[in-house]
């Protein structure tokens, strides 16, 4: 069994006995510009070509260079990962290749994924119910393999258009009870890279 047999939030609650919440705060903003490079080169696309005609054109088209423009000040402390298999060792449901996943920054360089693991991003064209299932099986995996439940993993489920966002601490997943739309995005990805960062400063 991997992420992908997870179909919804429920599945996994039942699974692992996680409590859950919707919540108007979960997240909060954090004021970000995008960089003038993101805004001409995705203009110049959108311009050209269909971004949003399929799954794979909105994750590398859409919802990747937005991580990235974002992920770049805080560089520093994190690395972004895109389809890297994680696996918890003594549960095989807990397995897969999460879209992207952000993670700390080990002295060794890029190359190591140190922990914590700190975000789990999935893309899906439409639908964001069987997105959360597997959303949150990747971050009980990031949880259980962080061997911190206290530690909070943040979660991200998007179509490139509409953002939806939570977090999983110790046994409470709490989403934001609400979609954030495109533009508005990148205040709540700056806010939740902004915690994540300082996470992994502290860890």
């Amino acid at each position: 069994m991997s992420f992908g047999n997870f179909i919804n939030i429920a599945q996994i609650q039942t699974t692992y006995q996680i409590k859950y919440e919707r919540q108007p705060t979960v997240i909060q903003p954090q004021f970000y510009q995008p960089s003038d490079t993101f805004n001409h080169n995705f203009n110049k696309l959108a311009a050209l070509i269909d971004v949003f005609a399929s799954e794979e054109m909105r994750k590398n088209a859409v919802i990747f260079p937005m991580l990235a423009d974002i992920y770049q000040h805080y560089a520093a402390n994190l690395v972004l990962w895109s389809e890297e298999y994680i696996t918890v060792p003594d549960d095989n449901r807990l397995n897969g290749y999460p879209d992207f996943l952000v993670s700390t920054r080990s002295p060794l360089g890029f190359t190591i994924m140190e922990k914590p693991l700190l975000i789990v991003v999935e893309a899906k064209e439409d639908n964001f119910t069987k997105g959360w299932g597997q959303c949150l099986a990747g971050m009980v995996a990031s949880q259980r393999l962080n061997g911190r439940a206290d530690l909070a993993v943040f979660g991200i489920v998007t179509n490139g258009q509409t953002w939806q966002f939570g977090m999983l601490q110790e046994d409470l997943f709490r989403q934001l009870d609400r979609s954030i739309d495109r533009l508005d995005a990148f205040q709540y990805l700056n806010g939740v890279f902004a915690i994540a960062a300082h996470l992994a400063e502290i860890k």
